[in-house]
C-alpha cells in the first residue's frame, strides 16, 4: 500500500459491497480497507449516506462549492454520528482526485492518520462512484 504523498504515484480506489445496514460499502485504497490504514475498526458505509451526499458523491457535485468533506468509513453500528472516518475529497490541479485531511475519533492506532494523502485517477474515481450508485439503484429496485 502506498501513502501517497506525490500526486505522480496514484493510488488505486475500489470498493466491495456488503450486506450489513441493507447495503453498504467498504471503500478500500490499494486493497486496503480505509479503516485498517486509518487503525481503526470503522468500515463499511451505509448506501443511504452515498444517496444524501455524507460520502462519496459524482464529479460533477464535488465542485458545487461545498467543502467537499466526505464520510468514507462509519462505526460498525452504521451510524456515522457514533464514529466515523471522513476526509476532504478534492481534484488537484492535474484532474486527480485527492483524499486528504483525514479526521476521526481518537480510538485511531496510526497517528498522526490527517497526514495521510491518498490521489486516484479521474477514470478510477468516477468508475467506483458510477459502479456504487449503480448498485444502489439495484439494491432499490429489489
Amino acid at each position: 500500500m502506498t501513502r501517497n504523498n506525490s500526486l505522480t504515484d496514484l493510488n488505486v480506489l475500489n470498493y466491495r459491497s456488503l450486506e450489513v445496514h441493507g447495503l453498504s460499502f467498504e471503500l478500500m485504497v490499494d486493497r486496503k480497507p480505509i479503516g485498517e490504514i486509518v487503525g481503526t475498526s470503522d468500515t463499511a458505509v451505509p448506501y443511504w449516506l452515498f444517496k444524501t451526499g455524507v460520502a462519496l458523491r459524482p464529479l460533477s457535485q464535488l465542485n458545487s462549492g461545498d467543502t467537499g468533506k466526505r464520510v468514507v468509513a462509519v462505526c460498525p453500528c452504521g451510524t456515522y454520528g457514533c464514529s466515523c472516518i471522513s476526509c476532504n475529497v478534492v481534484q488537484s490541479w492535474d484532474r486527480n482526485i485527492v483524499f486528504r485531511e483525514f479526521t476521526t475519533d481518537l480510538r485511531s492506532s496510526l497517528l498522526p492518520f490527517n497526514l495521510l494523502i491518498f490521489s486516484f485517477s479521474l477514470d478510477n474515481y468516477n468508475s467506483v462512484v458510477k459502479s456504487i450508485f449503480d448498485d444502489i439503484r439495484v439494491f432499490e429496485a429489489i
